[in-house]
């Protein structure tokens, strides 16, 4: 009767770890492990701009192939206003409702802006501003925003407003990382959200045209972007290369606790040994 009680302690604590294992005890449930990049390289991934002719690309230490910065140069931005003034917006195609941790990235420079101005756009009426600065010494960087809720359907997404001075601005990919499906608060995930919690799909954003954007910089050296003569002008940057990628923060992953499966089995195993 007791290798009997035994037996049944055991198999029910292994089928209580494989529930946590399964993610029914993490705090990602039973959310797939979805990464969306959107990126300037990356067609139809849901980057776009405002005034395109002001933005200018260069690969050298960029974190995706190639970034986009505000631009008054005439060599390597030859349409541009004179007013280095534009948007650069990251909308990702969901297919997956939860919460998306964002995380920006960005080829800092020393003439890059000090104030970079941020916008988090979530898929329930609300918005976040974050004030970045992204003066450095030339290498890629990349820094979690936060989280924010997005829908299937819906608009949430990430907008770099570079319209409030003539600093020059850097974009380059944005990662939406999803960490969990659980609906906010007071919401039914099976009841679509109404359309005054969508945020509206920014107006008059337009996709870099490749045939039109100036591939400055190819082999690392090249004009200036033109903000200013001498130390505001873009570096030569012989001594970067290209990372290919952001150090960017991967999803986490359910996995089976064996170290707690042990100590229960030990614990049930103690108990027996009590009983006899």
């Amino acid at each position: 009767m007791q290798t009997s009680s035994l037996y049944c302690s055991i198999l029910v604590l292994f089928a209580l770890v494989l529930v946590v294992a399964a993610g029914g005890g993490s705090a990602r449930g039973d959310c797939p492990s979805i990464q969306i990049l959107v990126d300037n390289d990356i067609p139809g991934s849901g980057y776009s701009e405002t005034n395109v002719y002001n933005w200018a690309s260069r690969p050298v230490a960029a974190c995706y192939t190639t970034y986009r910065y505000l631009s008054h140069d005439n060599t390597v931005a030859p349409n541009n206003d004179g007013t280095r003034w534009g948007k650069a917006i990251w909308q990702p195609t969901i297919t997956e409702a939860g919460w998306y941790e964002v995380v920006i990235s960005y080829r800092e420079t020393e003439n890059r802006t000090s104030d970079a101005d941020y916008f988090l756009y979530d898929d329930l009426g609300g918005v976040a501003p974050f004030v970045v600065d992204q003066r450095g010494t030339g290498n890629c960087t990349s820094q979690t925003l936060g989280q924010i809720y997005c829908a299937v359907g819906g608009a949430c997404r990430v907008e770099l407003d570079g319209t409030d001075d003539s600093q020059s601005d850097a974009a380059d990919g944005t990662l939406f990382d999803l960490v969990s499906c659980d609906p906010p608060p007071g919401l039914d995930a099976s009841v679509p959200l109404p359309d005054a919690a969508v945020s509206p799909t920014p107006d008059a954003a337009t996709t870099p045209d490749a045939a039109t954007t100036p591939d400055a910089h190819v082999d690392g050296s090249g004009p200036s972007d033109g903000q200013s003569p001498g130390a505001d002008s873009e570096p030569e940057d012989e001594n970067y290369t290209a990372s290919g990628g952001c150090n960017c923060r991967s999803a986490p992953v359910g996995t089976a606790p064996v170290g707690l499966l042990v100590l229960l089995v030990l614990l049930a195993l103690f108990a027996h040994r009590r009983q006899r």
